[in-house]
């Protein structure tokens, strides 16, 4: 394969995560009429495929050792599920990426969906409505029992980990106004960094912890900007209206990558962490051009 051009002109990707060795990026395209998980090289060559859905899968996450990766599947449930026969649900697997094999790890009759997988750790947090209310649950990678964090009256919204599983950030809606916080992993020393209207998901921590990148949406479109966690004040990193989301750290902290609409043509870029070098990684095809990865 070794190509370094995998999408047509329309073809939408999303949700890139950069791998704990920063040598791969994982992400989703809707390439083929549906959308799966697949992975390329940090310059964006070796482009593959990795799991085959007739829905969809999204939401990937790499484990800590980088073997296995965690995501979301929408998928129908006849022949999985005696209690459930024939009903569509979003379920978390994990994929193992030495033999391809995807397990699935939750099922209940509300979706499973967002999962994090824990800094050195085993355990993957993940969002659900199971027992009436939206919580943030855990669950050990090889299943087990789920136990959840918080439910809904806790109202924290797009939890993140630190780099170092010390802290996570999240966000509340206080007074109809989007407020970013940061507490530690036990629950305490919870602190309000700032208001970050027109926020969108996900929150993604620097390395070094001093920054938390999201994505901000304007009239014209959505723009990426980072926020100090020790003072609150923001770094704006690119600018409209090209509709950038999605941001995510190398492992070195230098670049962030990011899905847009530049060019006309949806696309993963990387940029250098002050915004400047923006480069992308997933170059548009004409269409015609049925050459595939």
């Amino acid at each position: 394969m070794n190509q370094s051009a995998i999408l047509e002109a329309g073809d939408e990707v999303w949700d890139p995560a950069w791998s704990p060795d920063g040598k791969h990026i994982a992400f989703v395209s809707g390439r083929d009429h549906n959308s799966a998980i697949w992975v390329m090289d940090d310059d964006g060559r070796n482009v593959r495929r990795l799991t085959e859905n007739r829905w969809m899968d999204a939401s990937p996450a790499w484990s800590p050792n980088g073997t296995q990766i965690v995501f979301e599947r929408y998928h129908d449930r006849v022949g999985n599920s005696a209690a459930l026969p024939g009903k569509s649900a979003t379920d978390i697997f994990v994929l193992a990426l030495d033999d391809g094999f995807a397990t699935q790890l939750t099922i209940g009759p509300e979706p499973d969906a967002g999962p994090i997988w824990l800094p050195g750790s085993n355990q993957i947090a993940f969002e659900s409505y199971r027992e009436g209310n939206a919580g943030i649950y855990l669950i050990e990678a090889d299943g087990g029992d789920i136990q959840m964090l918080w439910d809904e009256t806790a109202a924290i919204h797009w939890p993140a980990w630190s780099s170092d599983g010390t802290r996570i950030a999240f966000v509340k809606s206080t007074g109809g106004l989007l407020v970013l916080f940061v507490m530690a992993a036990d629950g305490s020393d919870v602190r309000r960094i700032a208001h970050i209207p027109g926020a969108r998901p996900p929150l993604a921590w620097s390395p070094e912890g001093d920054l938390i990148a999201y994505s901000r949406g304007f009239d014209f479109g959505h723009v990426i900007f980072a926020v100090r966690t020790d003072a609150g004040d923001f770094v704006q990193l690119t600018d409209g209206p090209a509709g950038d989301t999605h941001p995510t750290w190398s492992p070195d902290g230098e670049h962030v990558a990011f899905v847009s609409y530049r060019d006309y043509c949806y696309g993963i870029f990387v940029m250098d962490r002050d915004g400047g070098n923006i480069r992308r990684l997933t170059a548009p095809r004409r269409h015609g051009d049925r050459r595939g990865p």
